[in-house]
């Protein structure tokens, strides 16, 4: 799984495009998966032999601009973890996690031999030029 920096909402992006438009409106309290994201979950859980694994998202400190994302595959939530169904694929964020990703949309891009999963955010402060680290507003 990829390490991917945050996109700003409605903002373009030079680097890096997604399939899903930039121009969300997710609820403050949600998160959404797009279709992509959910095939490449569903994908990634079959090739790993793995009846339904949940894609866990979680937020560590560091990197260049703060904070990095990490996406790794699990085959259960943990009791403290907000889940999220969509597209029958899931996605589970720690509670400390979704209070930075509140709002956004789990993505796909598949560009010149680079995959990976990508998050769209209104709150994105900045990111850095190596697009794997990340700094949020959490007053948005």
């Amino acid at each position: 799984m990829a390490l991917l920096a945050i996109t700003r909402k409605g903002k373009k992006q030079p680097k890096r495009k997604t399939t899903a438009s930039t121009n969300i409106n997710v609820a403050r309290d949600k998160f959404t998966i797009s279709e992509e994201a959910a095939h490449s979950i569903i994908a990634e859980s079959k090739k790993k032999g793995l009846d339904k694994a949940i894609l866990r998202v979680l937020i560590k400190g560091g990197g260049c601009s703060g904070v990095t994302i990490c996406y790794t595959l699990v085959s259960e939530f943990k009791g403290n973890d907000v889940l999220f169904t969509e597209h029958n694929a899931q996605v589970c964020i720690d509670r400390k996690s979704f209070r930075i990703l509140a709002g956004s949309l789990l993505n796909w891009y598949n560009e010149l031999g680079k995959s990976g999963f990508c998050i769209v955010s209104p709150r994105l402060k900045r990111s850095c030029s190596c697009g794997e680290s990340f700094d949020v507003d959490l007053s948005i």
